[in-house]
């Protein structure tokens, strides 16, 4: 038991040894890794010393360099203020030589005038009444140019207007010129459309030309000619405004109603109509106005069908013709007999 507890006791103070030795190693190493860190420490700091006197000797020298400077500009300004006193004592002396100068020439000036106002004095004096006569005269020459001038802009406006109106009258003959072609163009279409109408029968029955729905373009012309001896008249307008053979026109003078008139003949600018309704006591005239669409304002209100007018003498022909009341058409005529005379186109 004795020689256990020994063994123990021996065997602690073993490990108590292993590990004081090993602490004493550590020891040693943390004190050599210390150490060698001062020496590192010391060495950078012995090269910041180093750069840090290096830095001092050249700072000694730029500060030896700039105290040379200093004393060669310092020798530099006092040649400097020595030209600049010698400057300003030249500049002084001219300063009064000009003083003089022009104090001679102020009185040169004077004399001269003093002079020249004894000369002006002498002359307004020798003048006396004429010298009037003339001021009057450089104003009225004076006047004279400002009316010269004042005419020069009213003759330069004047001529700027005759251009003007000279270009008006051409564009003014260029279209006179124009609406004489087609005014001549004009008179012998109603020409020739006079001549078929002449020829055409008086009085043509109407129902030889059916009437047709009114165009889907409302149409508004005036009458142009009236063939007072058969009834038909001559429209301003025609296939170019989309009139055809059968349309029926309603004719009203200042709003008021006239008649009716269908179209019997058309052309490109003119068209044929036979009168087919007058109001009573009325007559379509040249200059009426005729449309495809009645006017509202002078359409008539549904009537009843009037009795059958009494039979009546067309101007110009020789048997009765039926009277036409407004709103209602003429009875279909007979057929007409067979001719052998030329039949209207």
């Amino acid at each position: 038991m004795r020689e256990r507890t020994g063994l123990l006791i021996l065997a602690a103070l073993i490990v108590g040894a292993v590990l004081l030795a090993a602490y004493a190693h550590q020891g040693r190493m943390r004190e050599a890794g210390t150490a060698k860190e001062a020496r590192d420490e010391k060495a950078r700091a012995e090269g910041r010393a180093a750069a840090l006197a290096a830095d001092l000797e050249k700072a000694k020298a730029q500060e030896a360099g700039l105290q040379a400077q200093l004393k060669a500009a310092q020798g530099l300004g006092g040649e400097v203020k020595d030209k600049l006193d010698a400057l300003q004592k030249e500049l002084q002396k001219e300063a009064a030589a000009r003083d003089q100068a022009l104090q001679g020439l102020a009185g040169q000036v004077q004399a001269k005038l003093a002079e020249l106002t004894a000369a002006v004095a002498d002359l307004k004096t020798q003048l006396g009444a004429q010298g009037s006569g003339l001021v009057a005269k450089l104003d009225e020459a004076l006047k004279a140019k400002e009316h010269a001038a004042q005419a020069d802009a009213k003759a330069a406006g004047l001529e700027t207007q005759l251009k003007e109106m000279d270009a008006a009258v051409a564009g003014l003959t260029a279209e006179r010129d124009r609406l004489a072609k087609e005014a001549k163009k004009r008179e012998a279409e109603a020409a020739a459309l006079r001549a078929q109408l002449e020829r055409q029968p008086a009085a043509p029955p109407a129902g030889r030309v059916a009437e047709r729905p009114a165009p889907a373009v409302p149409v508004v012309t005036s009458v142009e000619h009236v063939e007072a001896s058969s009834g038909l008249v001559v429209l301003a307008a025609g296939k170019k405004s989309g009139l055809e053979p059968g349309h029926v026109l309603w004719v009203t003078r200042d709003g008021r109603p006239v008649g009716k008139v269908k179209v019997v003949r058309v052309h490109d600018d003119l068209a044929g109509a036979e009168v087919t309704e007058c109001e009573p006591g009325e007559a379509v005239q040249v200059s009426d106005r005729a449309a495809t669409r009645a006017d509202p304002r002078t359409a008539d209100p549904p009537a009843p069908a009037p009795p059958e007018p009494e039979p009546r003498t067309a101007p110009g022909s020789g048997g009765p013709r039926p009277e036409l009341p407004l709103g209602r058409a003429p009875p279909p005529p007979p057929p007409p007999a067979p001719s052998g005379g030329p039949k209207g186109k």
